[in-house]
């Protein structure tokens, strides 16, 4: 029937066609560098397995939600000690997770604010680390399993007892 018309669009040339595909990508690279909104995913590492899962996790939701991103890893001070001890070994792992966060978020065009915290244990360093203003969700990368201090589930009931924010829990993947 020569009355009817698709709702698709006709270019007169072939030139003019490619020229409006060139505007879809570049409509579509504006969305992608479009400013993160006023918001941030708090990462907290733990050093254990689950770490990449919720990189990816964490990652995934600020894109979805267009919110910048912190990444904070805790050293854990013990009670016999001040918390501003030197603590070469912990200090050394806290950089190199927190590099390895940085330049996996850089490759996903990700700018990562990186964060040492320390603390009495891991619940108590999330939630200094969830001081800061604007947080908006917070993915916990549990630490592994310990029966001696009840670990994750110490951690999680505090967290879920003190933080008001979003919280997302990732547990190392189980063998």
């Amino acid at each position: 029937v020569p009355d009817i018309r698709s709702g698709l669009a006709i270019a007169e040339t072939v030139e003019d066609a490619r020229q409006s595909l060139e505007l879809l990508s570049e409509i579509r690279e504006d969305k992608k560098k479009s400013p993160p909104t006023t918001g941030i995913v708090l990462l907290c590492l733990s050093g254990s397995a689950s770490d990449s899962c919720a990189i990816s996790l964490a990652s995934a939701i600020a894109e979805k939600r267009q919110l910048s991103m912190l990444a904070a890893y805790p050293i854990i001070v013990p009670r016999t000690m001040p918390t501003d001890t030197p603590m070469p070994e912990e200090e050394d792992k806290a950089a190199q997770a927190l590099q390895k966060v940085t330049t996996i978020l850089e490759h996903k065009d990700f700018s990562v604010e990186p964060e040492v915290v320390r603390a009495r244990n891991n619940a108590a360093a999330v939630m200094q680390a969830a001081e800061k203003e604007n947080v908006r969700i917070i993915v916990v990368a549990l630490p592994e399993e310990d029966p001696q201090t009840n670990e994750p589930a110490e951690t999680i009931q505090e967290i879920l007892d003190k933080i008001k924010a979003e919280i997302v829990l990732v547990r190392e993947p189980r063998k």
